[in-house]
């Protein structure tokens, strides 16, 4: 018997106005990293960077991350942050939290519910 193979995640990566375009490649192999573990979960993820000047002057990294889920369901989160690494790493940690609850929230309901007949 061969281990069952994993599909990988289809990721489309949008960089506007990002100042590192040079990154793009670190970017994508970085989403594609931190989608490995959720990849039988959601087979389709669509990723915007793009640079915004905050107070003061401050340029700030925006990502914005929706997650495809398996019966049509999606989950969109959206950070910033300096770098624009770290905002990509944070909204793909907040929407895979997002996707598990979502995933569970069937199971807990099933496990907490009342037993008929019991007082």
């Amino acid at each position: 018997l061969q281990p069952a193979r994993r599909t990988a995640v289809d990721i489309a990566l949008d960089t506007v106005n990002l100042r590192t375009a040079d990154a793009r490649p670190d970017l994508a192999r970085r989403a594609r990293y931190s989608m490995r573990r959720l990849a039988w979960l959601v087979p389709r993820a669509r990723v915007s960077l793009t640079t915004i000047e905050g107070p003061g002057g401050a340029l700030y990294q925006r990502c914005h991350v929706v997650l495809h889920t398996f019966g049509s369901r999606r989950v969109a989160v959206t950070t910033l942050a300096r770098d624009c690494r770290v905002a990509m790493d944070q909204a793909f940690r907040r929407a895979g939290r997002a996707v598990l609850r979502m995933w569970e929230a069937p199971l807990r309901r099933r496990l907490h519910a009342p037993t008929p007949g019991r007082t």
